[in-house]
């Protein structure tokens, strides 16, 4: 039966030679080997901590310790292949060659892994939008300000609603400059020297000086009628609106008068979904 095993031994020996495989025990080593090294993020250069290291060669793991470093001693002499693994990053497979007196200085670094979110669908049934619209009747039957709704804005051309409000909503104005348009307030020029007229870029493109509006588009604010605020070109809004409330400065609602910010008056757009 002896004599049977040491066969079988000798067969698997001269069968790994034939391919060309030669196993690492055979490969003649004089003393220990060794492999030293460490690992780090390759984004911050921080030592990674706790990362599992295998070599598949010899069937030996090790870990990184808090320093990010790990070892491998009597090893023998050769090629090992070694896969590196740490939670949160992507894993690596490395082939080290090992000479007879080791190697120390096998520096490798990991790749943060990208986390990737479930995809979650979200379906609006009315919501925050239908909310502020109820609000919007409630502010118009108070009688303060001016109210454009659904039967005069939705079936206009999306591209007009800009055109449709300046037709029904008196008080404000278009103000063209290379082909831009920004709203503004029929009044409080006079009044009013030191006024909001867009910023350093705006004027050099020719827009003219004048009381530029608050505009609020479902509930956010989108210019704040500030001094030196780059003005909202309102070619570049996307439409179509289902309704429309403007204020001048003295009727402006709370919820609309952001710290005040509103000198000129206050357009309020909602698109409605």
């Amino acid at each position: 039966m002896r004599a049977r095993r040491n066969l079988l031994i000798l067969l698997g020996v001269v069968c790994l030679t034939v391919l060309g495989l030669r196993p690492l025990v055979a490969q003649g080593v004089t003393g220990p080997a060794f492999v030293l090294g460490s690992l780090r993020a390759d984004s911050t250069n921080a030592p990674i901590v706790g990362a599992e290291l295998v070599l598949t060669s010899v069937g030996r793991t090790t870990r990184t310790d808090s320093a990010g470093a790990f070892g491998f001693r009597e090893l023998p002499a050769g090629r090992h292949r070694m896969i590196v693994r740490a939670v949160g990053f992507q894993s690596i497979t490395v082939n080290v060659d090992v000479p007879s007196d080791g190697v120390d200085d096998v520096h490798m670094t990991l790749k943060r892994a990208a986390t990737e979110l479930e995809k979650v669908d979200v379906r609006a049934t009315g919501g925050l939008t239908t909310f502020m619209l109820n609000g919007f009747e409630e502010r118009r039957k108070l009688g303060a300000g001016r109210f454009l709704d659904s039967t005069v804005l939705a079936d206009a051309d999306p591209k007009r609603w800009a055109s449709v409000v300046l037709e029904r909503i008196p008080g404000i104005r278009l103000m063209a400059y290379s082909g831009h348009r920004s709203f503004a307030s029929t009044r409080g020029q006079i009044s009013f020297d030191n006024v909001p007229s867009g910023d350093a870029a705006d004027r050099s493109q020719g827009a003219p000086k004048a009381c530029y509006i608050q505009i609020i588009v479902d509930g956010i604010q989108r210019y704040g009628s500030r001094m030196g605020e780059p003005l909202l070109d309102v070619n570049n809004m996307e439409g179509p609106f289902v309704a429309a409330e403007y204020y001048t400065t003295s009727q402006t609602p709370l919820q609309f008068n952001r710290g005040g910010n509103a000198p000129c008056g206050t357009l309020v757009l909602w698109r409605g979904r």
